[in-house]
């Protein structure tokens, strides 16, 4: 546990906090009880609620894991907030909560900067942090897309089926951890200036408006890979479909010749030409003409 203060505000800051903890907070600050519960147990869901002269906010925040295609990490950052004091309570594995708060208690000018306009904008800055590490991980998901829909048109459907699915799975996984945080946004914007103070809502306006553009964003994509998903299963079909008929067509081309060369080779007597000098040339050429008739005939129709 840190703890950054100012003239007019204290930031508490808990890296995985520690049951001792979690009780210096509810004797410190007069916590509700639900809320010391909810900071003691894992939420799989946004949340936010208003306890007299204080919020209360429960952020999903989507990780990437390592490794291509595999699915995000979920962590939780827990947020309780004040007009005079602001706590924020994660696990070690959001390291953009640590840099932030380093930032401002290595620099009395950052510190300054947010701290004199109150917790809105010490969250401003926090969660603005992780806006823009998730706007990174959808410029990638927007190149990736790019990438996709080149070699789809290159005649590399194959190829491409695997690169698809782990790309709309990212993407699922985003829009799932970030659009439920609607609703908080939204509160945290109605609740806010009435007990922040009037210059929060610019700060709060700012981050429902990046959090709704993110989302924006990612219905976009998930609809522009379904499209190439879809464009790519019906290039795979159309090839496939050509693969057979061709084969169909081949198979059908070749069975009068082939019915023609089993009669001949019947072990029976007074098979036709069977003792004629000529009788190889004969029978091949039979069943070279029957080929060729059935090939133009297949033509003909246009089958091929």
């Amino acid at each position: 546990m840190k703890i950054l203060r100012d003239q007019t505000l204290t930031w508490v800051n808990l890296d995985n906090p520690s049951a001792d903890d979690i009780a210096w907070l509810q004797k410190e600050f007069n916590l509700h009880p639900v809320v010391i519960k909810d900071l003691n147990l894992p939420m799989r869901h946004p949340k936010i609620d208003v306890f007299g002269n204080y919020i209360f906010a429960a952020f999903q925040i989507p990780i990437e894991k390592d490794g291509a295609g595999t699915a995000l990490r979920i962590e939780e950052l827990d947020l309780i907030i004040s007009e005079n004091w602001l706590i924020s309570s994660h696990t070690s594995r959001l390291p953009f909560v640590n840099d932030f708060f380093a930032k401002c208690m290595g620099s009395q000018e950052t510190k300054s900067e947010y701290f004199r306009s109150g917790p809105a904008a010490v969250i401003h800055g926090l969660i603005s942090g992780l806006f823009e590490s998730v706007n990174t991980e959808l410029d990638n998901i927007e190149g990736q897309i790019a990438v996709i829909e080149d070699e789809i048109f290159r005649g590399r459907e194959q190829n491409m089926v695997i690169i698809i699915s782990q790309t709309r799975r990212k993407i699922i996984d985003f829009l799932r951890t970030l659009e439920p945080m609607q609703g908080l946004f939204k509160e945290l914007l109605i609740s806010g200036p009435s007990l922040l103070g009037k210059e929060a809502r610019p700060y709060l306006e700012y981050l429902s408006e990046s959090h709704a553009k993110l989302v924006n964003v990612l219905i976009t994509q998930k609809e522009t890979i379904a499209a190439l998903e879809e464009t790519n299963q019906s290039l795979l079909s159309t090839k496939t479909n050509a693969t057979l008929r061709l084969l169909t067509v081949f198979t059908a081309i070749m069975l009068a010749p082939n019915t023609i060369a089993q009669i001949f080779a019947t072990n029976i007597s007074n098979i036709p030409f069977s003792h004629s000098a000529n009788g190889f040339l004969i029978v091949t050429s039979v069943i070279f003409i029957s080929g060729l008739f059935t090939f133009l005939f297949f033509k003909f129709k246009r089958w091929i």
